[in-house]
């Protein structure tokens, strides 16, 4: 009995450690129990085996992952590796990454991680547009958007004048924007290349901004509202268009006549159908002096015209494509006269059924004018042949 007090006076405890864990504490006051329980029995066993004194005595911190601490994973990464790895992110999982750290935050911002965006059919405040626009964006698709705006967030936007996006390609087609807050977006992007408002409305304040994004090589304005002579006006200003589609625009005789008499030589495409009695034979001998290097012309639905257009054609060399649907003051018989145009090789009449056509022209190939517009035909998620969707 003695011999054994003796051993437990020799055992050394740290009394630090004990005093840091309650459950350790805890512990001993149940071998305490036991000794008690061993000595009425005559027989004093307070540690069983060794292994329980180890458990007891004897503490090992457990190692700690090399993800943690001055050994942080995320630390051993560069600023450039993790822009990699982020570099094939979705967007929507790019957001969640600005709120981890201040460091991703700042990562996240970079530009070339927002360089395209598609916002198709998404609903969104004028607030958040401005926010996205910030971090760069260069291609971005808000096509069949809807973009809302409050009364404070007006006030918010004439204060912020100073600020200017980087946005080069743009589609707007049939978005639901107010023409004021079109013109304020346009009058930030003074980058444009090319730009789709197809079916919005429009006013003097856009037309204005408008003339002054001076790199525009692409402007799909068709079916747009509220777009007079002052307003084209505006647009003649563009002197490095080389695609342009003013088609269904409503546009009235004065207007049509001067567009066609001041539309700069570097016009190589040009959709200006669905004028209907407006246009007539002479304004387009005057958009053939002003354009000779048109490639592709849209004529459908200008009902006036008559045979002597079909002669005025004829000097344009670098034709491929004219399409002239629903012309019916032309007589079939003229048709026959493209087969001279040594480059000519597509002729959409739909509605027309010619008695005579030359054999090497393709006739009908297409049925919707692809002049001007973002997204052609199956190429849903591109704009002008770049790629937005994730």
């Amino acid at each position: 009995m003695e011999q054994s007090l003796r051993t437990s006076r020799d055992l050394v405890v740290d009394k630090s450690v004990l005093s840091t864990s309650t459950y350790i504490s805890r512990k001993v006051t149940n071998r305490c129990k036991n000794i008690k329980k061993s000595d009425d029995r005559n027989t004093l066993n307070v540690f069983p085996n060794v292994d329980d004194i180890r458990n007891i005595f004897f503490f090992r911190n457990k190692r700690i992952s090399s993800c943690v601490g001055d050994d942080d994973f995320n630390d051993k990464l560069s600023n450039e590796l993790i822009l990699l790895i982020f570099k094939w992110l979705p967007k929507k999982d790019l957001v969640q990454c600005t709120m981890v750290c201040k460091r991703w935050h700042e990562i996240t911002y970079n530009e070339i991680l927002w360089k395209n965006l598609d916002l198709y059919r998404k609903t969104l405040k004028e607030i958040t547009l401005q926010q996205i626009l910030s971090r760069g964006v260069r291609i971005l698709r808000l096509a069949q958007a809807k973009i809302i705006t409050s009364v404070i967030q007006e006030m918010n936007v004439r204060c912020d004048n100073d600020c200017t996006y980087k946005l080069q390609y743009l589609d707007l087609s049939m978005a639901m924007i107010l023409p004021d807050n079109l013109a304020s977006l346009l009058s930030k992007c003074k980058d444009l290349k090319k730009l789709s408002l197809e079916s919005c409305t429009l006013n003097a304040a856009c037309c204005k901004e408008l003339s002054y994004c001076t790199k525009l090589e692409v402007l799909n304005l068709a079916m747009c509202e509220g777009i007079d002579l002052k307003g084209i006006l505006d647009i003649l200003k563009l002197r490095s268009l080389i695609e342009l589609n003013v088609a269904w625009c409503s546009l009235d005789k004065e207007s049509v006549t001067i567009l066609c008499k001041m539309l700069p030589p570097t016009i190589t495409r040009l959709n200006i159908s669905g004028c209907r009695e407006v246009i007539i034979d002479y304004d387009i001998e005057e958009l053939i002096r002003s354009c000779p290097n048109i490639i592709e012309l849209d004529l459908s639905d200008c009902s006036v015209l008559t045979d002597k257009t079909i002669l005025n054609i004829l000097n344009l060399t670098k034709l491929e494509h004219l399409s002239l649907s629903r012309s019916y003051n032309i007589s079939t018989l003229s048709y026959s006269e493209l087969e001279r145009m040594p480059r000519m090789e597509y002729l959409d009449i739909f509605s027309l059924l010619p008695k005579s056509v030359p054999n090497k022209l393709k006739i009908n190939k297409f049925l919707f004018s692809s002049i001007a517009r973002p997204t052609i035909g199956n190429q849903s998620g591109t704009i002008w042949g770049f790629r937005v969707r994730n």
